[in-house]
């Protein structure tokens, strides 16, 4: 009825127009007055800008092309009426019907339509395209400005430069079936006038004192707009009373759909509405109260508020009562909140909201920008109303929102019906957000639906933030907290504190920190009502399906629990018990629980009875495990305590700390307590020696040939800088202090790895250890032909010293096995170190012997094969005096190859002693002098017995190389001392055996050989730099050999002088690894295998050289055997002309290009007449 007397009204009023004296005026399209009737006024439109226009014209349009105009149109007088052609057709969208008669606006910002105090003013079925101004006054396509009566029916404006309609200050107003497309065309522009912040496409403007005002719009479309779609604005002055109704109105993709401005005394209807694809669906703003005696209201029904992506609806309410029903707001998009945002601009109590089945679905709160500090992740609602104290929600559902449900700060909301809130995401408090001075207020019929909704962090269904206050002191949830007050009401409100109904239903909801159904509100400590004994239970009137884990319903801290090891928390134990060194860390697994004993989250406070304070955020609800160095300030400190605690607190809850009782357990060996630091601490020379030391586990990380660790029962750790050889593994390795066998190689333990692992044997030709049996004693049967081959080898090929052609190589094969722990350590090249090792007598091949083969053992065979070698030459030397087809055989050869095998022995026997002589001081009081090879106490036990043998081979070997160094010597000086003639003559042949290939000059070379072996073995078992001995060395040779001919053939001079420079390219090879490393300043040893690794390419190919020149002298012997030169036919001479060429002093005979492959006769007659002589 309402709606029928504007209706009425306006029907009586144009009624009255047409029976009184109209002036009807007709307008014919530009160039077209064909349609003109006759004896009637009929111009253009432009000209009737130009005439004087009488009150109460009705201006008709005549159809049949476009009425341009390009000047404005102003009227002043009342009763105007625009009419055109009952005939509309589709527009340019399919949201714009248009009337085909159409006013063209052809002048650009200049051309508008005007109507001041017309007192009634009508247009229907027109068109208004491109009209506008830049003028503030008249800027709209249709300004209307001081009328009673307004009504603009089957209307469209299009691309209006600024707004397409603006009443100002019109009583009266009606717009019906009417479209408004693509206007603000300014606000598009370059360059926006001012006019462009008024660009709506509908300004309705009441600024004015008026008796009522009334504004009516249905079945309109007001769509595709720069600015806002429809901005009203009601002003201070007083308005006894305003009506405004809208209905189904289509608003969208506008910049601003709908806007509302008011001041008070006003009553808007809106039905049917739809507000789509906008920024915001429909803002509110209300600046006033009503007044007394008046009313205010905001009612909107049947309303669809979608995909607009700042906010569906937001409004600032004053004084109102805003009803919101049978609506959807969906798909929106905003910031904080995304559906819904009411606000109390003033805090007046007068305000009451009522939203009764709406659906909030689909709607989406924008990630927030984490440099945004004015908001927090955690306040994104899909609804959200703020300090309103009078709101009911009924039968409302908020279904599938990114965002929490419903969000209320500081408001009362009452529910009745059912309220569904499922499937929704959020932060906090995936369905209800209950904030600050909140309440839920529920009816007898209400019911509240939790149902699968999740929350990134606390309360998948609500979280409510509020402060809790508690006075404590009788029992609570927790053992030994307490409290007798209760001063917190509910964050739910009963209707009947005598009747428990079920008015929540929580079902498969979830979230990623704490309290899947609730987090927070204190529901098991809190009263209903102002009545603080009245308590109610949160549980009893909840009911729960699928709602499982350990924090169900919890809240903010209000104790800490310990947990077990399966991660089970039980708040019965307050204290346990733990064991430390000082500076180890305990771990223990706390839990943080809430309301119920929930888990939750918080900040634990851990403290020692020292003092030292620590505090840890469990930032999730489970059992976390916390580690607490423990410290100590004296060696007699032997029990500590460790308090654990909440580091904050919610409110005044307390609970007792828990304890934890820690026996501090004594420094482990290699560390020590520090009077600074309170802690164990690693011992210096153990951090020294180390890359790496925990004092806790004396666990050490080293690289390197050191050992380190402890031993048997020594009350210290032992250190010796060099372990044996390549025992130990070199590279870096992790071992506790107490299990040193870890840094031990090729399967070897004990004290500097001397010794085989359990079970195991030492192995032939390396120092690995594996598992043998007897059955390899049978390889006694090849290592004895394998002498006898070596004999008859040497024989038969004439490959002795006394040619001279293998000596070369000797010497060099000899420096490199002295060597060889340094260079090669247990990366053997195949073929090449086994060369090496045949050179020098060793097997080269690695294999068992015989089962319980130990370093004694291994060692004290190092004699069995030179001296079976001594035997076997001597055996045929004795043979071939009793045998003369033996000594025919034999030829002049024996005592060269005698001498051959004294030289290939030498070294190996030299290393042996050496190794037998070594010893160890480790770094501790506990081992004394310990035998270097096998770690047990000098001069006991086996090492006892290898150092008679050793030292009973010294006492050969000191006269032998004293002989072959000073012989040469004794030669000199016979012209003056005649003494020792028949010693002499015994020992020349032998003499000459070795001095045979040099010059008279050099004749002591073979003695200064074997004094440089004896430096390089003794440099490499004691000096710091082994190298430096090597380098010195082999330059001293090669620089004696550049200026002196050591031999009498030139190629030999020249094989030696290649062997020495071969050995000085190992040391450019070791000396460009260590460089590579960082070492350049630490030239001692090449300890580490990556260090091998990058001289692995020099050495391999000086390697290659020496077997290749031990090759090609191994077939010119073969070459020259073949060709007849190894017959060994005697040439006769006498004992007397031999002693003749003694007392003459004799020269050998001048050698060929090549050495002879055989000796003169001269030596072994000797032999054979000396004796007969003696």
């Amino acid at each position: 009825m309402l709606i029928l007397l504007p209706l009425l009204f306006l029907f009586v009023h144009f009624s009255l127009l047409s029976a009184s004296d109209v002036k009807k005026f007709y307008v014919h399209p530009n160039g077209n007055s064909s349609l003109c009737p006759t004896h009637s006024t009929c111009h253009t439109l432009n000209e009737y800008a130009t005439l004087p226009v009488p009150q109460d014209s009705i201006f008709y349009f005549l159809p049949g092309g476009s009425h341009s105009l390009n000047r404005s149109l102003v009227f002043k007088v009342d009763n105007i009426t625009f009419q055109g052609v009952k005939h509309v057709v589709k527009g340019p969208h399919e949201t714009v019907m248009e009337p085909s008669v159409v006013i063209q606006c052809v002048v650009l910002n200049k051309v508008s339509i005007k109507f001041i105090a017309c007192n009634s003013v009508k247009l229907s079925y027109i068109t208004v395209k491109n009209c506008g101004t830049t003028d503030l006054e008249d800027y709209s396509s249709i300004f209307v400005i001081n009328s009673r009566y307004v009504a603009l029916y089957y209307v469209s404006v299009q691309r209006s430069y600024a707004a397409a309609v603006f009443l100002d200050n019109c009583s009266n107003i009606q717009i019906y079936n009417s479209s408004f497309y693509q206007n603000g065309l300014c606000y598009h522009s370059d360059s926006p006038d001012y006019v462009c912040s008024y660009a709506s496409a509908i300004v309705l403007r009441q600024i004015n004192e008026a008796p009522s005002m009334a504004f009516h719009m249905a079945g309109s479309n007001i769509t595709y707009n720069y600015q806002l779609g429809m901005h009203v604005t009601l002003g201070a002055f007083f308005i006894p009373h305003v009506e405004i109704h809208l209905e189904t109105l289509c608003l969208a993709n506008n910049l601003e759909n709908l806007a509302f401005v008011l001041s008070y005394n006003f009553d808007i209807f809106i039905n049917g509405l739809v507000s789509i694809n906008s920024t915001t669906g429909l803002s509110l703003f209300q600046t006033l109260p009503v007044q007394a005696g008046y009313s205010q209201s905001f009612t909107m029904i049947n309303t669809l508020i979608a995909n607009n992506n700042v906010i569906g609806i937001r409004a600032s309410l004053v004084d109102v009562s805003l009803h919101l029903n049978s609506s959807i707001l969906s798909n929106n998009l905003g910031e904080s909140s995304s559906a819904l945002n009411l606000a109390a601009f003033l805090p007046q109590n007068s305000i009451s909201v009522v939203l009764y089945n709406v659906t909030f679905n689909s709607n989406t709160v924008a990630r927030i920008k984490e440099d945004d500090e004015d908001r927090l992740p955690s306040f994104a609602l899909t609804a959200l109303i703020t300090d309103i104290k009078n709101v009911l929600i009924s039968d409302c559902n908020f279904t599938n929102n990114n965002g929490t449900g419903l969000g209320i700060f500081n408001t009362y909301a009452t529910f009745d019906g059912v309220s569904n809130f499922i499937n929704n995401t959020a932060f906090n408090g995936g369905g209800l957000y209950v904030i600050s001075d909140s309440f839920v207020f529920l009816t007898k019929n209400s019911l509240l639906r939790f149902v699968n909704n999740h929350a990134t962090e606390r309360g998948g269904a609500v979280n409510v933030r509020k402060v809790i206050l508690v006075v404590s002191s009788s029992p609570s949830i927790i053992p030994d907290v307490t409290h007798t007050e209760i001063i917190n009401q509910c964050f739910y409100q009963l209707p009947n504190l005598k009747v428990y109904n079920k008015y929540f239903y929580f079902e498969s909801n979830t979230a990623g920190v704490s309290g899947s159904v609730l987090y927070g509100g204190a529901p098991s400590l809190c009263y209903q009502g102002t009545d603080n004994y009245n308590t109610t239970e949160f549980l009893n009137i909840s009911s729960f399906n699928d709602q499982l884990g350990p924090s169900v319903v919890s809240s903010d801290s209000r104790g800490v629990c310990f947990c077990d090891d399966e991660g089970i928390y039980d708040c019965s134990v307050m204290q346990i018990s733990k064991s430390a060194l000082p500076g180890e860390s305990i771990s223990f697994s706390v839990a943080v629980v809430g309301e119920y004993a929930s888990l939750t989250t918080g900040i634990i406070s851990v403290t020692s009875d020292n003092g030292e304070h620590s505090d840890y955020n469990a930032s999730y609800a489970v059992c976390t495990t916390l580690t607490h160095r423990v410290t100590v300030t004296d060696d007699e400190t032997k029990e500590s305590e460790i308090s654990v605690t909440l580091g904050s607190f919610e409110s005044n809850f307390y609970q007792p700390p828990l304890l934890i009782n820690v026996h501090i357990r004594p420094c482990l060996l290699g560390t020590s307590l520090s009077q600074q630091s309170g802690v164990c601490e690693c011992d210096d020379f153990i951090n020294s020696a180390t890359t790496s030391c925990n004092s806790t586990t004396a666990v050490v990380t080293k690289d390197g040939s050191s050992w380190i660790g402890s031993y048997n029962n020594c009350t210290t750790i032992i250190y010796y800088q060099y372990c044996p050889y390549d025992y130990c593994i070199q590279s870096s390795v992790n071992y506790s202090l107490d299990d040193p066998d870890k840094q031990c190689a090729l399967n070897r333990s004990g004290l500097l790895c001397t010794q085989c692992n359990e079970g195991l044997s030492l192995m032939l030709g390396s120092n690995k250890c594996g598992e043998c049996t007897n059955d390899y004693l049978s390889l006694i049967i090849p290592f004895s032909l394998a002498g006898i081959a070596l004999v008859i080898l040497i024989i038969v090929l004439n490959i002795t010293v006394t040619v001279g052609t293998i000596n070369g190589l000797l010497f060099f094969a000899n420096v490199v096995k002295i060597f060889q722990p340094i260079l090669l350590g247990t990366d053997n090249t195949p073929v090449l170190s086994q060369f090496i090792a045949w050179i020098n007598l060793d097997l080269g091949i690695e294999t068992c012997f015989f089962d319980g083969m130990n370093v004694c053992a291994k060692i004290g065979l190092q004699f069995v094969f030179p001296f079976y070698l001594w035997l076997l030459i001597l055996l045929i030397i004795v043979l071939s005096g009793r045998f003369s087809k033996l000594s025919q055989l034999i030829g002049n050869n024996a005592v060269p190859v005698l001498c051959t095998l004294l030289l290939l022995s030498y070294t190996k026997l030299l290393r042996t002693v050496i190794s037998i002589f070594t010893y160890a001081n480790p770094s501790s009081t506990c081992t004394g002098i310990l035998w270097y090879n096998n770690a047990e106490p000098y001069f006991t036990g086996c090492h006892l017995v290898l150092f008679i043998i050793a030292f009973a081979v010294l006492l050969l070997f000191i006269p032998y190389t004293m002989f072959l160094l000073f012989f040469p010597l004794w030669e000199k000086c016979r012209s003056k001392w005649h003494f020792g003639t028949k010693l002499y003559l015994k020992l020349k042949p032998v003499f000459d055996a070795y001095a045979g290939p040099h010059t008279d000059t050099f004749r002591f070379w073979p003695g200064v050989l074997l004094v440089a072996r004896i430096v390089l073995a003794m440099s490499v078992a004691i000096a710091e730099n082994p190298f430096a001995f090597l380098t010195a060395i082999a330059f001293v040779l090669i620089v004696t050999l550049s200026f002196g001919s050591v031999y009498k053939n030139k190629i030999l001079h020249s094989i030696d002088t290649l062997y020495l420079l071969c050995l000085l390219v190992i040391f450019y090879s070791i000396f460009t690894a260590l460089i590579q490393n960082g070492q350049e300043t630490n030239l001692t040893r090449l300890s580490l295998s990556r260090d091998r690794a990058r001289a692995s390419v020099g050495l391999g190919i000086v390697y290659f050289i020496a077997l290749a020149g031990f090759c090609l002298t191994l077939a010119y012997h073969i070459y020259a055997c073949l060709y007849g030169r190894c017959k060994f036919t005697r040439k006769e001479k006498t004992v007397q002309g031999e002693y003749e060429e003694i007392a003459d002093h004799q020269k050998d005979p001048t050698t060929s290009s090549l050495p002879a492959m055989h000796r003169p006769a001269l030596r072994e007659s000797l032999l054979e007449s000396v004796n007969n002589i003696n």
